[in-house]
């Protein structure tokens, strides 16, 4: 089979560069900073609710048509969206006082933005090592922003919930977790790029690691620091970015499955990479009709190979070109009348 990698390595260190030592430096420095609580409520606010729609649309469309790690990753960007709109909400002396309770939720929100973030993308890194046959990632992608709604509550309405204080143990564990995980997500999305030439995973990854560098003001600056305002600025970006490429991704398997019916979002054909490769979509494409039987001998052959694939720990890469071999000899014979 053709190689239709895509050379990833460069854009992924130079916004893995971006998103990082600006942000270090500028909360080392103290350079940079602007506290303006209305301007901070502004722009929060703003991003919540842009952040929080888009992923939204985007997890409904991956939900629809099966896609899981995309699903995965939406639900972690709708969570982490709603405790920004939170953060900016409560910024103390902006629509509230600069009470200790406003600062109190102000600070909690914006950590938990980052840590509701953690179980849907570690839960996908989990599925990486092996296929679930379950309807387990539906409940961790919608079921996470449900849980976010439900901590948002009590944290307002429970004066014992209080940020982690900076500098601190835990608040070094929490960036630890978030920032490498985001970042080892990342990664899956570009070797995916890489391997099966797949655009819409080389904009994931680069979306995921620009989100990736907004725990590191937890350690270095703080609210209104010059670290805060460039991190901040990059997750708007990269939710953005991550959250369009979602919904065109989804949008072109709806499109795909109404000419072959539901083959390229099945759990077997996931596990191949089919939905990743569009030179294996183009050939499904040419079997024109969702009932012609040829369809459902590629289905029967994705799924020996997805076998096969977890049996003896295969990569994807290696059974790709033979479920595309079988494709070819489909889609050059006559369908059956």
């Amino acid at each position: 089979m053709q190689s239709t990698s895509i050379n990833v390595r460069v854009p992924f260190l130079l916004i893995g560069a971006l998103a990082f030592a600006p942000a270090v430096v500028l909360g080392l420095t103290g350079a940079g900073s602007y506290a303006s609580p209305w301007l901070i409520a502004s722009v929060m606010i703003a991003s919540g609710v842009l952040c929080t729609v888009a992923a939204s649309l985007a997890l409904q469309a991956s939900v629809r048509v099966g896609f899981v790690e995309n699903a995965l990753v939406a639900g972690a960007l709708v969570s982490s969206g709603l405790f920004v709109l939170l953060h900016g909400v409560v910024s103390p002396g902006a629509i509230f006082d600069a009470t200790d309770s406003a600062k109190r939720v102000f600070g909690a929100s914006g950590q938990l933005a980052a840590a509701v973030a953690i179980p849907p993308l570690a839960y996908l890194l989990l599925l990486t090592k092996r296929r679930d046959e379950s309807n387990s990632w539906r409940m961790m992608s919608i079921g996470m922003p449900l849980v976010g709604v439900a901590l948002g509550i009590l944290l307002v309405a429970q004066d014992s919930l209080r940020a982690l204080k900076p500098e601190t143990v835990g608040v070094t564990v929490l960036v630890v977790l978030a920032v490498g995980i985001q970042v080892a997500v990342a990664l899956h999305f570009t070797q995916l790029a890489r391997r099966f030439g797949d655009r819409y995973s080389q904009q994931m990854g680069l979306a995921l690691l620009l989100n990736s560098g907004v725990p590191i003001f937890f350690y270095f600056g703080g609210p209104g620091s010059g670290a805060y305002w460039w991190a901040h600025g990059l997750c708007m970006a990269g939710v953005g970015f991550g959250a369009v490429a979602i919904w065109l991704k989804a949008k072109e398997a709806t499109v795909v499955s109404q000419l072959v019916g539901s083959i390229v979002t099945t759990k077997p054909m996931q596990s191949l990479g089919i939905d990743l490769s569009p030179a294996v979509v183009s050939r499904l494409r040419e079997i024109k009709d969702p009932s012609d039987p040829r369809l459902a001998v590629a289905l029967r052959a994705g799924e020996k190979l997805a076998d096969m694939k977890d049996d003896q720990r295969l990569e994807a890469e290696v059974l790709l070109p033979i479920f595309q071999t079988t494709l070819e000899s489909l889609a050059g014979s006559a369908a059956p009348s």
